[in-house]
């Protein structure tokens, strides 16, 4: 096997690096004393993003994108993660409004009305499809959507709605036909903001991520317009797991490069940290810290690289999405750990916010959570494992 990067995900990692670095890492402290992200340092920041090629990189090139692969994603976000995802969240990539399984599904007017300008930078979108009571269980969301002549009438509450502050519409997904299986059920449909029925009932402050809001959205006998239906009727799961399981490789990048700036921390703070005169660097007690928390984040980075390879090659989507729950599990319990260890080693300097870790702690904590929790991830992997056996 070769294990040589190519040049050309070599130079997307740089040029994101150099980005990330210059012009994130600056305004974290901003965005999270605030709990804003303001729009005369966001909106510029897209654009910036957009000119260098970094937001639109993986749409395909037939979308106006630029066509780059999982592996140079992967290597994108890695460099990500340096910054905090309050900061990144809507630079780095154009959000749910223009994935490319939407833009798959898309009808030629839905692109025109709000994929293309999201990739311009003039529009903004956000998805909408857990609820109080589906969560990891994507298939037993309750809101419900009725044809009415020339409209669907949808009613329903969502949960945890990222960035619809910022959003011109939101894609929504509800149930066209409850009596199906689960992967013919549900159907997405795009719902500008301001359509009677539709509202952000409340903020939900969150733990960490300050300045990268999520908001409760009501459906009341709100009605969408039939050509604002996304894709088939009934064919939202299939596509909304799919981006789930891109997104959870994604997220996987971006622990590690989390990861590897509180272990740069880490080091840095553990060679210059002198106790009972003598660097604390110079401990046993440190340095095995120091080892586990670089043994994991290789380990990680390699999970993440070929996940992303196996990606690239198209290989089974079952088989795909196997290792993309593993490769989340493992970067999310591993990114906790190596934090908390370096907020172990800077010791109360560390628990302070003088430094980032504090917020990182926090930060890192929801994504055992997010895009599936530690369990779904397992229930994924054993059903796989004994699927295959049998």
């Amino acid at each position: 096997m070769d294990f040589t990067m190519p040049e050309d995900v070599k130079q997307i990692q740089m040029l994101t690096k150099r980005f990330v670095r210059q012009e994130l890492v600056p305004i974290e402290d901003l965005v999270e004393q605030r709990d804003e992200y303001p729009e005369d340092i966001r909106r510029p920041l897209i654009k910036r993003s957009i000119e260098l090629g970094i937001r639109n990189m993986e749409t395909p090139v037939k979308f106006g994108g630029g066509g780059v692969g999982a592996l140079g994603v992967v290597a994108a976000h890695e460099e990500a993660g340096w910054s905090s995802e309050a900061v990144t969240y809507s630079i780095m990539r154009p959000g749910p409004g223009a994935s490319t399984a939407f833009m798959e599904a898309a009808t030629e007017q839905q692109r025109q009305k709000y994929m293309y300008p999201v990739l311009r930078g003039e529009r903004e979108g956000c998805a909408a499809w857990t609820e109080p009571d589906a969560g990891g269980d994507a298939a037993s969301i309750k809101a419900r959507a009725v044809k009415k002549g020339k409209h669907w009438v949808l009613n329903g509450v969502k949960h945890f709605c990222t960035n619809a502050d910022k959003s011109d519409f939101v894609i929504v997904g509800a149930a066209t036909d409850p009596g199906k299986p689960p992967r013919e059920r549900f159907t997405q449909f795009i719902i500008d903001f301001g359509t009677p029925g539709l509202q952000l009932s409340f903020y939900q402050p969150m733990m960490g991520r300050h300045g990268l809001k999520s908001f409760e959205l009501v459906l009341e006998n709100c009605e969408v317009p039939a050509e604002n239906v996304l894709g088939e009727v009934g064919s939202a799961l299939r596509r909304t797991l799919t981006n789930f399981g891109h997104g959870r490789l994604l997220m996987a990048a971006r622990f590690v490069g989390t990861a590897e700036r509180a272990l740069e921390m880490a080091t840095s703070y553990a060679k210059r940290r002198v106790t009972f005169g003598q660097p604390i660097a110079s401990r046993q007690a440190v340095q095995w810290m120091l080892v586990d928390m670089a043994i994991d984040i290789h380990a990680t980075r390699m999970m993440t690289y070929h996940a992303a390879w196996q990606a690239d090659q198209e290989l089974d989507h079952r088989a795909l999405q196997f290792t993309q729950a593993m490769v989340k599990l493992h970067a999310s319990q591993m990114v906790c750990r190596v934090v908390d260890n370096a907020i172990q080693i800077h010791g109360g300097i560390g628990y302070s916010r003088l430094l980032p870790l504090e917020r990182m702690y926090r930060d890192v904590r929801l994504y055992r959570i997010a895009e599936g929790p530690d369990e779904m991830m397992k229930h994924v992997i054993a059903r796989y494992i004994l699927q295959a056996e049998a």
